[in-house]
């Protein structure tokens, strides 16, 4: 330590203990000092922060002050650094005021002279610019995975969305030892649309098509756009009693009666095709290749 610095410190050492507490009463974090339970000093930013005079803070018990959802928070972080834990995280809730609610972070140190009691000296920040920041980064990464998993035009999930729904299933359905169908369709004739009445039509038709997919299977079946006019469905949880025949005749019944579009009627048809997990493949591809080849089969047949 040089000449500087040691004439600096005598004289730090020297300042009167009220010149310190006004330093903190100026800070403009919020700053307790805590005897025990009961606040012993509060700041004006504290005042501030939590609405209150300072007659109103001080020599009350702090606990009073915080929401009870983050009382044994905030006492187990005191535990914390009493114990020697200095680098503990802040913590962070919602403060209760009369008024509104404020989102605080909260850090405590401790102090504790030659022959005094130990003193909690606790910080706490209002963050609610830092909490609508951090909710509007997590709301944009929201919307950024929608788009990367949704196709645009029917809002429905495209292959990537549905690559990773189906890892889903396949996992739960081994968890579960339960079953399920994957249901290719692909509508037929989809190019006359576009060559008659224009691809604006055409996307109209594809619209309507998804909205009457999502409304026909539950909400618990998953449903995706993987192709330009080929969709394919997860039903869930899929009955081994109900035969493939039955079961896409009752699901073409729903799916296929004629669409109202700007145009007029639109009559529907498709070439549909279905494998189960376990029985046709415990994997994706291989559930995909059964269903779509009983699809192509079945769209063969129809036009023989």
């Amino acid at each position: 330590m040089d000449v500087t610095e040691e004439l600096l410190r005598t004289e730090l050492e020297q300042l009167p203990q009220k010149f310190y507490r006004q330093i903190l009463t100026l800070l403009p974090e919020a700053v307790l000092m805590i005897i025990g339970r009961r606040i012993v000093f509060a700041n004006q930013s504290a005042c501030r922060l939590f609405g209150q005079p300072l007659h109103m803070l001080v020599d009350h018990h702090y606990a009073r002050f915080l929401p009870r959802s983050a009382q044994a928070e905030v006492m187990q972080h005191f535990r914390n650094v009493q114990n020697g834990n200095n680098h503990f995280p802040r913590i962070t809730f919602d403060l209760q005021r009369h008024d509104r609610t404020v989102p605080v972070s909260l850090q405590a140190a401790i102090a504790r002279a030659a022959d005094g009691p130990l003193v909690y000296i606790v910080t706490l920040r209002d963050i609610t610019l830092e909490a609508e920041l951090s909710q509007a980064i997590k709301q944009r990464e929201a919307r950024l995975r929608y788009l990367a998993e949704h196709d645009h035009l029917t809002q429905l999930l495209n292959r990537k969305g549905f690559h990773d729904h189906m890892a889903k299933a396949i996992a739960r359905a081994q968890r579960q030892k339960a079953e399920f169908a994957v249901l290719y369709i692909d509508l037929d004739n989809f190019k006359q649309v576009n060559d008659r009445y224009g691809h604006t039509m055409g996307d109209e038709v594809l619209v309507s098509f998804a909205r009457r997919l999502k409304d026909c299977f539950r909400t618990s079946d998953i449903v995706a756009r993987v192709g330009g006019d080929e969709f394919v469905v997860i039903l869930d949880q899929i009955s081994p009693d109900v035969g493939d025949e039955e079961l896409l005749a009752n699901i073409r019944a729903k799916v296929l009666t004629p669409l109202t579009c700007s145009f007029g009627q639109h009559v529907l048809d498709a070439s549909t095709g279905v494998s189960r997990f376990p029985q046709d493949g415990v994997d994706e591809a291989t559930l995909i290749e059964a269903a779509d080849q009983r699809m192509y089969t079945a769209k063969a047949g129809s036009s023989n």
